[in-house]
């Protein structure tokens, strides 16, 4: 499920209430706005297709306004407009979930979405899994990257766009942003994003959790009967 809270001026924080709830995975739930309406593309890939939500209500309720593709397990995607097109980046569960970058592109944010002619139009553990909101600076457009070459969401990598259109996609990378040593989450930074005058990190730290280590085990337990299991059921009478 996705759910949301507010942040007070006080920095308090108000109970949480969710707003999508699923038979599936969901998370990333990218949020955007033009002409005055809020809309969010959460990272549903599980369920192999890719919706874009509009708020009816903000941030309570949302309606689904188009389905962007049904059949590819979009993973991060990643929504901004850019020359007068809508463009989509994301990475794809079949294909190397960290490493190939994909590209969707439309004339109107309802579609029809057209797949990039050139995908995956990136092949590049360091710099390719979408990791927050493009932006353009002097000019010149930016995206966020997750680098996952030594572990998932360690940390940013943040790509000059050289060319985007229907046929070609050309970005470098131009610096990394790492994790906080002194922080409190010294051992991740996983995404970027702005919302307003606000810019969002998520970070990571590790810490040893007994519960955790006990439910790991039960899983791996369980996994290991249901395998013998399967065996014994497949040896010839």
């Amino acid at each position: 499920h996705i759910a949301f809270l507010q942040v007070l001026a006080s920095g308090i924080q108000t109970q949480q209430e969710t707003i999508f709830d699923r038979p599936h995975h969901l998370s990333y739930p990218f949020i955007f706005e033009d002409s005055g309406n809020i809309y969010c593309i959460p990272e549903s890939g599980q369920a192999g297709k890719t919706e874009i939500h509009k708020a009816v209500q903000f941030p309570q309720v949302w309606e689904r306004i188009v389905v962007v593709d049904e059949g590819r397990s979009a993973i991060d995607s990643t929504i901004f407009r850019h020359n007068g097109t809508w463009w989509i980046v994301c990475t794809m569960m079949e294909h190397e979930i960290n490493t190939n970058l994909f590209l969707y592109h439309a004339d109107r944010l309802t579609g029809p979405w057209i797949f990039h002619q050139a995908n995956p139009v990136k092949t590049d553990v360091r710099s390719s899994r979408p990791a927050g909101t493009p932006f353009v600076y002097q000019g010149e457009l930016y995206r966020p990257a997750q680098d996952c070459s030594k572990s998932y969401g360690r940390r940013v990598c943040i790509n000059r766009v050289l060319r985007l259109d229907s046929s070609e996609f050309v970005e470098e990378p131009v610096c990394w942003i790492e994790p906080a040593p002194q922080s409190g989450y010294p051992n991740g930074l996983h995404t970027i994003s702005s919302a307003g005058e606000w810019t969002l990190i998520d970070g990571l730290r590790h810490r040893f959790v007994w519960k955790g280590i006990v439910i790991s085990l039960k899983k791996k337990l369980n996994k290991l009967g249901l395998l013998m299991t399967k065996g014994k059921a497949s040896k010839p009478s």
